[in-house]
Order: structure tokens, then C-alpha cells, then sequence
């Protein structure tokens, strides 16, 4: 196989390893990859998924991993300039950067996968900085890495209801961050709300719509017949 230097070639052989099932990108084309295209490709999510439309899956991740394997010198500029998350996740998760400090750019500054994976890895400085992240995975993560004693009253106010119900999970029974959540919608982070909430915030749940679900009444009704012996 001859240079690859054009988007047009880059496609045909692409195309050819669409139609296989054992070839090895790696030997028959990302050895054959000229550098400028691959920056044109690898820098641009555009461009790179016009020319990887052919591929599967595996075929993608396998040919990404051999072309920032070749091109492993453009790794640190190629997570600075680069939107496509695909490549970014493979530098990171094969340690293909000068420093680690690339770590925490990627957390801080770039989106989709590539935060999320960053996220698990970058300084606990990075972490307290992203918490407030639109991507509802990157602040999971944060949360669980930085966990409730620091993070337990954002938590159970998050816009996520999976989040939320980690809070209120990991929170102490009659913790006062929960009197706010009276009005909680999701299952889950009501559910658990049933037996973590002051007993005297009790009966402001009774007009919640979960009680609809006959077993999260029946926790609730179990719950105040509790709080009721305790005082006898």
C-alpha cells in the first residue's frame, strides 16, 4: 500500500478494511497515513467522521489507536486542538502525552467522553473545578472521586436524578439538606427520602405524587408507624 496523503485515498482504504474482518489497520493503513492528513482527520470531527463512516466500531477505536500511536508526538497539541473526543480518549487512556498535567486540561476544557474519562484520573484541584459540569457524567464522577464529605449537599440538589439519589443515599438519617427535597418527583431519590428525612418533615410528603406507587406508600406508612412507637 502507497502513501496515503489524500482524504479521497484515506477513504478507499478504509472502505477495503470495512469489507474485512481480521485486517489490521494499524500495518496496512495508519503506517501509510501522511502526517498532514492525519491532522486534517484527527483534528476535526467533521472530517473524521466522513472518512471513518464505513468503519465499525472496533474498526474505528483500532484504527484511531494506530494512527496516535504513529502520530504520538502531536498527542499533546492534538488534545488542544482537537473536537474529536474518540482520539482524545485514546491518548489518555494510553498514556500517549508528554506530562500528565495533560490530564487536567482535558478535564477542564474539552467535552463529551474525553471529560468524562479525564475526569477519573485528573487532580483533585481539576475535580472541584468540573463539578459544576453541563455533562451530568463528568459531575457523577467528580462526586464519587471527591465524595459526600465534601460534596453531599450538591449532590442531593443536582439536576440529575441519579445523582440526587446517590446524595440521599450516602446521607445521614435527619440530615437537614434533606427538608428541602419534599417535593422530589424521581423514584429514586424519593424512595430513599422516605427513610432518611427528619421524622417531623414526615407528613409534608404525604401530598408527593410518588405515593401513586402502592409500595413506596406502604415504605412511608411503615416509616411513620415507626417514628409513632418511638415516641409512645
Amino acid at each position: 500500500m502507497g502513501k496515503i496523503n489524500s482524504k479521497e485515498k484515506l477513504i478507499d482504504s478504509l472502505k477495503d478494511l470495512s469489507n474485512s474482518r481480521w485486517i489490521d489497520p494499524q500495518a496496512d493503513i495508519s503506517t501509510n497515513l501522511d502526517e498532514s492528513l492525519f491532522k486534517e482527520v484527527f483534528y476535526n470531527i467533521d472530517v473524521f467522521t466522513s472518512v471513518t463512516s464505513p468503519l465499525r466500531y472496533w474498526q474505528i477505536n483500532t484504527f484511531v489507536l494506530g494512527a496516535i500511536r504513529r502520530f504520538s508526538h502531536h498527542s499533546d497539541e492534538l488534545v488542544k486542538k482537537s473536537n474529536v473526543s474518540i482520539a482524545i480518549c485514546a491518548v489518555i487512556e494510553n498514556g500517549l502525552y508528554s506530562d500528565v498535567s495533560v490530564l487536567d486540561y482535558v478535564a477542564k476544557n474539552c467535552l463529551g467522553e474525553a471529560q468524562v474519562m479525564a475526569a477519573r484520573y485528573c487532580s483533585v484541584d481539576a475535580l472541584r473545578a468540573i463539578t459544576n459540569s453541563k455533562n451530568p457524567k463528568v459531575r457523577k464522577v467528580a462526586y464519587e472521586r471527591l465524595g459526600p464529605v465534601e460534596c453531599l449537599d450538591d449532590m442531593i440538589i443536582d439536576k440529575k436524578a441519579e445523582i440526587r439519589e446517590m446524595g440521599i443515599k450516602m446521607a445521614p438519617v435527619g440530615y437537614s439538606g434533606l427538608n428541602s427535597l419534599t417535593k422530589e418527583i424521581a423514584r429514586g431519590p424519593f424512595t430513599l427520602l422516605v427513610s432518611k428525612i427528619s421524622a417531623e418533615y414526615l407528613p409534608m410528603l404525604m401530598a408527593n405524587r410518588n405515593l401513586k406507587n402502592k409500595w413506596i406508600t406502604n415504605c412511608l406508612e411503615a416509616r411513620l408507624l415507626s417514628e409513632g412507637e418511638k415516641d409512645e
